[in-house]
């Protein structure tokens, strides 16, 4: 806070803006009800109750119900639950309350990614006040700021971006503008693998971590962030290098603050992993057809068309949103069932772009636009990736509140005219 308020009166007036900005977009919430899951959340979950025992958030799932149920959700947000709780002890049930947190919370999401742009992406004011300012009013955000159990998501970026953030200060590396990035090229002593800053940093992203996933479970994903983060940025010199001789040994004598940084980080999600693996208490959640037609597919075909296609869907939400809906369920998106079906061209099309991003990574591996390029492809990959259906089946078509972690991205890819 204190290096980006040296900055001048510029970075304060365009911190007041994106402020201001990101709470006029949603002012109108504030006179809203709690509706649909925020009935259960909320009103029906005595978890948020003062007069329940505080210890009882942390066993129960993001409903109220016991997790050791066989009708829990197994959605584990004891953070988030927290957070209504301590809503609920200032006012109840007044909506407005709930409300205006989420709102703050989503302003203070819109500041921070105006400093991560100004910090460590473009090193300049003018565009990261226009990612900011485009993430603040994104449309698809809606369902996530306007939706009080929407918090979760919100949240989770907050601490997300905190541990990206210790974690990029813990390297002591940076993104940076197009010209530095010329510089750097030139200076050959450049260091490949850069020593670990702090462990306390270290230790912050770890915990900043945490708190993410126990605010939302796609908040584990900061690790795999964090890694690709250290790979094709702090170390991309390093991981060129590697890649020309070739040699294992190379990376044990040079890149060993690479690999314990990563190994730490492997750690720290493994233990989280096993974690939450306990909590589920040998059950998995269960879901219908209603609620995700596709996983009930009997053909495997129509399975993997479906998924397919729906992450092309995702993909037109963030470029196009122009129809939105707070539940995408019951057959709202019809299956496909056929190699026929006109939308499977859409895929093609995601698919064929999908593959240039990556080829063309590939082979202009050296210059700092494509590992900009290759960070931007991580991030906004790896934070889908549990809703993705590929590792497990998830309880929704489409949820417009998971995007909320890529849209950030996609801005940030918007604002930068260069890719």
């Amino acid at each position: 806070v204190h290096e980006f308020c040296a900055m001048g009166v510029s970075s304060s007036f365009s911190v007041l803006l994106v402020f201001l900005w990101s709470t006029v977009c949603y002012f109108n919430s504030l006179y809203g009800d709690l509706v649909h899951d925020d009935v259960f959340a909320i009103i029906d979950n005595l978890d948020v109750r003062p007069s329940s025992s505080a210890s009882q958030l942390f066993s129960n799932d993001f409903w109220g119900t016991p997790m050791t149920s066989n009708t829990s959700h197994k959605s584990y947000r004891p953070v988030c639950v927290l957070t209504f709780r301590l809503n609920y002890w200032l006012h109840e049930l007044e909506p407005w309350g709930y409300h205006v947190v989420n709102v703050l919370l989503h302003s203070a999401v819109c500041v921070t990614v105006l400093y991560f742009c100004v910090r460590h992406v473009f090193g300049q004011l003018r565009p990261a006040v226009l990612t900011s300012l485009m993430f603040a009013a994104h449309p698809v955000h809606t369902e996530a700021v306007s939706g009080v159990v929407g918090r979760a998501d919100v949240l989770s970026l907050l601490f997300f971006l905190a541990a990206l953030l210790s974690y990029i200060r813990c390297v002591d590396g940076s993104i940076v503008s197009s010209t530095n990035a010329s510089a750097m090229e030139a200076d050959e002593d450049v260091i490949l693998f850069p020593a670990t800053r702090s462990v306390v940093l270290l230790a912050v992203t770890a915990l900043c971590g945490t708190a993410a996933m126990l605010t939302k479970e796609t908040g584990i994903t900061v690790f795999g962030v964090c890694v690709a983060y250290d790979v094709f940025i702090a170390c991309r010199r390093g991981i060129d290098r590697l890649w020309m001789v070739q040699d294992l040994a190379f990376l044990w004598k040079h890149g060993r603050p690479l690999i314990y940084r990563t190994a730490f980080l492997s750690f720290v999600v493994l233990l989280l992993l096993a974690f939450r693996l306990k909590m589920l208490h040998g059950h998995a959640p269960s879901f219908t057809d209603q609620e995700n037609p596709a996983a009930f597919a009997e053909q495997i075909s129509t399975r993997g068309l479906t998924y397919s296609y729906l992450y092309v869907f995702n993909v037109w939400l963030l470029l196009a949103p122009v129809t939105l809906s707070y539940d995408w369920a019951l057959g709202s998106i019809p299956l496909v069932e056929s190699i026929t079906d006109v939308r499977n061209l859409a895929t093609l099309v995601f698919i064929i772009t999908l593959c240039s991003l990556c080829v063309r990574c590939l082979k202009l591996k050296s210059s700092y636009d494509a590992k900009v390029l290759t960070m931007g492809l991580s991030v906004l990959v790896i934070p889908f990736l549990p809703a993705s259906n590929l590792f497990f089946r998830v309880g929704f078509v489409v949820a417009e509140r998971v995007l909320y972690i890529p849209r950030f991205v996609a801005c940030v890819q918007c604002s930068d005219i260069r890719i």
